[in-house]
Order: structure tokens, then sequence, then C-alpha cells
């Protein structure tokens, strides 16, 4: 016997809401109860897609983060990190962002949640600036022994504003992304090249 075929508007409420909750609650918090109830939906509608709050989330995450991010290529290392940056800052001030950042804060102990939003959330952006740096070294504004050590720059920037959104009180906005651009720049520059004011 054959059941009703699925509802991919309850499919797509359910997803909608988990992260939403992720954003306010976090995942140590999430309950299927308030997903259900927040979606409009029963919980065994949930628990026929899903058998536990993790591959729901898991899934959630995969869904809405799937998707390719852009390297630009504004003429300058300094434009093209700036435009990535900003697009993380954009990306890290929506729902959608703010559930990704508190996941990583609770995925500590879990593995595949910790590798689902790693990889949707940082690797795509941190491929996108290391083609920029990659590049800037063969145009010569990043220093051929900078290109040693990518992925500490690329760790640096990216702490840079996870701290700001998850620790400090301060905004995370344009500005501070190009701050960050800057500073960077000074550590993998051209030797004797200061940062500009």
């Amino acid at each position: 016997m054959i059941g009703r075929p699925r509802d991919p508007a309850a499919g797509h409420a359910i997803v909608e809401t988990t992260i939403t909750l992720l954003a306010k609650r976090g995942y140590s918090c999430l309950t299927i109860d308030e997903i259900a109830h927040e979606a409009g939906v029963s919980k065994a509608t949930i628990y026929r897609r899903w058998p536990s709050k993790l591959p729901l989330v898991l899934d959630a995450v995969r869904e809405l983060t799937d998707e390719r991010v852009p390297t630009p290529n504004t003429g300058t290392v300094e434009g093209d990190l700036v435009a990535v940056l900003d697009s993380y800052v954009t990306v890290l001030n929506t729902p959608l962002g703010v559930a990704l950042a508190r996941l990583l804060a609770d995925a500590a102990s879990c593995p595949q949640l910790r590798h689902a939003v790693h990889t949707g959330l940082v690797v795509r952006r941190q491929l996108a600036l290391r083609t920029i740096l990659e590049r800037g070294v063969t145009t010569g504004e990043v220093r051929p022994d900078a290109a040693e050590q990518l992925d500490l720059v690329l760790e640096l920037g990216t702490a840079a504003l996870f701290h700001r959104l998850l620790v400090s009180d301060r905004p995370l906005d344009t500005e501070f992304a190009f701050q960050v651009v800057r500073l960077l720049q000074f550590g993998i520059g051209p030797a004797g090249d200061p940062v500009r004011k």
C-alpha cells in the first residue's frame, strides 16, 4: 500500500522553522516539539522525514547553504577581498548566518554537525578567498612567501568575523570587513607596503 505523498510545502516549512529557531535558541535548546508547533505540522510529519533532531538540522544546513560562492574579480586583491568578506558579513547577519554561527559554537561535541556547518558556511568562502590570494601572488599584490601561510590567513580572517558576531558587542558590518582586509593586507602585501589610512 502506498502512503500519501509528502507535502513539499511542509518540508520547506520545517527546514525554514528549524533555521529560525536555531538562530534564536541554538542547537542544544532546539526541540522537535517546538519545530512542529512553529512550522504548523505534527511531530509525526517531522519523524516521517527525519528520525531525530540531528539529521533534520544537518539536512536544513545542507539545503540552505548549497550554493556556489562566486569569486569576484574587481581588478585588485583588496577589492576582491572586500567583496567576499562583505558577502560573508551579509550572510552572517541573516537568520541563517546567525543559526550557523551558533551551531558552530554548539557543535564541539558533534563532528557531523561541525563538519556540515563548517563546509556550508566557511569552506565555500575560504575557497573564494584562496583563489583571490593566489591570484594576488601572481600579480605581485601578495608576497610569494605569504603563499605558504594562506591557511593561517584564511583562518585569521574568518575568526575575526566570528568573534565580532558571537563575542563582541560591536556591529559586524562592511566597515569591519574592510578593516580586516586592510590588516590582512599589511601581513601579506609586498614588503614595506603600509596599511593605508
